[in-house]
């Protein structure tokens, strides 16, 4: 039997228009030596058919078929039929970029990596070429340094290391060794930053490529990442306290010192911004428990008090000062301004 160098894990879920574009990006790379796993998460269009077409044509591609179970659960059911060395991931509507797979495959090989973390650009629907993408890329290869968490950690954050699973090769046995799965109750959102940040301190076998390696599209009505979604306030919470639970250990296992309070007032105003998603039906009444519910977390007094706000922007400044007098109403308000501001600040500025 040929040796499979990678595994690429496709969940798909509705998505009939777009899957050829991903699979034809993933099955045209230079490496042959690959397998695409596409998980059929219960879609109700013709995605599944077109799967199963797609595997009839390549015997590279396996299809797993499933009842409706959310991302995590795909994800977690191609990891557990994967038989490659490492394992990439890619969404059912992006693209790798040509010649990827392989180049990448040397670079970990040859640092016996078990994470490589790699560039994207994000492609927005207003966006005419890619020019006008946004890219998050780390500004050289290397190792990462876990002896410098201090400057590390803020670099890893800037380079979109922890936000997504799409920009990243992991290493099989690594993955599987070290029971190191999608946590199946986060159905929508925020499932990459959980998984990241709960395997970052597994290893110290991590490394950074500088290239940008994969076109992430953002397309507004079929992005699930513009989307509101109820299980959204569950996952936040998730991602808070992962991302939590990192920093401490760092700080104590690296005697590092990296300043929560910078990170919880971000996950605060993310709480704010996801009502601001696309087809959100919160009653302003459950908007104002839900963040009664999360100021209340102990991982956000930090952001209620003076000494901290200090540190923080004008805009972080006037979230800390109507969060600390309870002013749940006026959070709201502010937040419609500031979302409107961000959307402006995309469409006009070119990355």
């Amino acid at each position: 039997m040929k040796m499979i160098k990678i595994s690429v894990i496709m969940p798909v879920y509705n998505s009939q228009q777009y899957i050829k574009l991903a699979v034809n990006s993933v099955l045209n790379q230079l490496l042959k030596e690959i397998e695409l796993i596409m998980i059929d998460d219960g879609s109700t269009d013709s995605s599944g058919k077109i799967c199963d077409e797609i595997a009839e044509a390549d015997e590279r591609v396996k299809v797993i078929h499933q009842k409706n179970s959310g991302i995590s659960a795909a994800r977690n059911t191609g990891i557990k039929a994967a038989q490659g060395e490492y394992i990439s991931f890619i969404d059912n509507d992006d693209e790798y970029c040509q010649g990827f797979l392989e180049e990448i495959y040397e670079y970990a090989k040859s640092n016996e990596a078990e994470i490589v973390k790699y560039g994207y650009r994000v492609i927005e629907d207003w966006h005419q070429n890619l020019e006008e993408a946004r890219v998050m890329c780390f500004s050289k290869a290397k190792k990462v340094e876990y002896n410098n968490m201090n400057v590390e950690f803020q670099r890893l954050k800037e380079g979109g290391f922890f936000h997504m699973i799409w920009n990243g090769l992991y290493k099989r046995d690594f993955i599987i060794n070290n029971a190191l799965f999608f946590d199946e109750d986060v159905k929508k959102g925020y499932e990459d930053w959980i998984f990241n940040c709960s395997i970052f301190t597994k290893t110290e076998k991590c490394f950074l490529w500088n290239k940008v390696e994969y076109n992430h599209y953002q397309r507004g009505t079929h992005s699930t990442s513009s989307q509101y979604h109820e299980n959204h306030q569950l996952a936040l919470i998730r991602a808070v306290e992962v991302d939590y639970k990192l920093i401490t250990e760092l700080n104590n296992k690296y005697n590092a010192n990296i300043d929560w309070s910078l990170f919880a007032i971000k996950y605060f105003i993310e709480a704010l911004l996801m009502f601001k998603r696309a087809n959100c039906n919160v009653s302003r009444e459950g908007r104002i428990n839900f963040i009664k519910r999360v100021s209340k977390l102990p991982m956000f007094q930090i952001i209620k008090q003076k000494e901290t706000r200090k540190k923080y922007s004008l805009t972080k400044k006037a979230v800390s000062f109507l969060l600390e007098r309870r002013k749940y109403n006026a959070l709201l308000r502010i937040t419609g301004v500031y979302y409107h501001f961000i959307v402006l600040k995309k469409k006009i500025i070119k990355f």
